[in-house]
């Protein structure tokens, strides 16, 4: 089962190159992951996807974006992740549970998700967050502590986390201070049990190479670009969380 399991893993994760266009026949959103070298190894997820049969239990928290982009969690980002999962790993069973509040802090989130720890058993939590501070311009240090005590309570509940830092638009750039929040997530992660989806990279990376641009799509089409968005960023994080897994020795 781990030798098929490391086979599955190491397909899903083969490198693409050459020129755009022949990358945008290959690659399903365009732009091939970014780099799995260095990965955080994250070992619950691992185990999980050894398992016979092979399941994994996750925890979403996070703002608006997590409920998809017209608030139905069926069209976000991280349901296309156990959507990409399960066609990755042939046979995978994956269950979500979703918690996205509009508005809400890192600092608000934390109880919230140690209620969730708490009353169920999850290999793997999404967190996604940064937004809120940024645009409020709450205090960078004290951002960082509240990752920190998230992340201990994640790992101290027996689950391994992916970090998902803020999307990437001209209207939220002209508003915020982006900056300073991302580099205290970027400083989170370390060590096993901790990884990122870099969502602001990969999205601005779409944008300027005309693939998916919210800022300059017509209102018209947004509601499709703004779909196809999220079903790219569950496959990048699908495959952010494959590489984790492969990285543990899974």
């Amino acid at each position: 089962m781990r030798r098929l399991l490391l086979l599955l893993l190491v397909c899903a994760l083969a490198p693409v190159s050459g020129a755009l266009a022949a990358v945008a026949a290959r690659e399903p959103c365009g732009l091939p992951l970014p780099s799995a070298a260095g990965t955080p190894a994250l070992p619950h997820v691992a185990a999980a996807l050894a398992g016979a049969p092979a399941s994994l239990d996750v925890l979403v928290v996070g703002s608006a974006t997590v409920l998809g982009p017209a608030g139905n969690p069926t069209d976000a980002f991280p349901q296309a992740m156990a959507d990409a999962l399960r066609t990755r790993v042939p046979g995978l069973a994956v269950s979500l549970v979703v918690h996205g509040i509009r508005g809400r802090t890192a600092a608000e989130m934390v109880p919230l998700l140690r209620q969730s720890l708490a009353a169920k058993q999850f290999q793997l939590v999404l967190w996604q967050t940064g937004t809120v501070e940024a645009v409020r311009r709450l205090p960078p240090d004290g951002f960082a502590a509240t990752l920190a005590q998230g992340i201990q309570a994640v790992h101290a509940a027996g689950a391994d986390l992916v970090l998902v830092d803020p999307q990437y638009s001209e209207m939220l750039e002209s508003k915020a201070d982006l900056p300073p929040y991302r580099a205290a997530i970027l400083q989170a992660v370390s060590g096993p049990g901790t990884a990122l989806l870099d969502r602001y990279d990969l999205m601005r990376d779409w944008a300027r190479a005309g693939l998916l641009d919210l800022d300059h799509t017509a209102v018209g089409a947004r509601a499709k670009v703004s779909e196809r968005l999220h079903t790219c960023l569950g496959d990048m994080l699908a495959r952010r969380v494959l590489a984790g897994a492969a990285a543990a020795g899974g």
